[in-house]
């Protein structure tokens, strides 16, 4: 299984990057691959000076949903609660700044079993 790591209130707490966290993460917040998409296009349109709304938004409460997805689906027995409370810990840009992170990792390549052939000119 593949892991994100992810620091959260000082901890650092193993992720799910599979599949069946990422169905559950669609089915709660929505879908991994429209919240990332959504998230690029307004730091992009951001860094251009133009205002975007977005049709998607982190909250407290949909960081907390993906961050415990994430952490049960690898195995952790944290509850929502106690989810939120490292978030509010940690602060909930920080934690924001995670779940982004977490949820670039699910819709980005990166396979274990599946690793990508050297060239010959990275061999030598």
């Amino acid at each position: 299984m593949r892991t994100f790591d992810a620091v959260i209130g000082g901890e650092t707490i193993a992720l799910a990057v599979t599949f069946g966290a990422s169905l559950k993460v669609a089915d709660a917040v929505g879908d991994p691959l429209m919240i990332s998409r959504e998230a690029a296009k307004e730091a992009m349109f951001s860094q251009r000076g133009i205002e975007y709304e977005p049709k998607w938004s982190f909250s407290l409460s949909n960081v907390t949903q993906i961050l415990w997805i994430g952490a049960t689906a690898a195995g952790s027995k944290i509850t929502f609660d106690e989810m939120g409370e490292k978030v509010l810990a940690g602060g909930l840009f920080e934690a924001k700044n995670e779940a982004g992170r977490y949820l670039g990792a699910i819709v980005s390549p990166g396979s274990e079993e599946v690793k990508p052939e050297k060239s010959d000119a990275e061999k030598s």
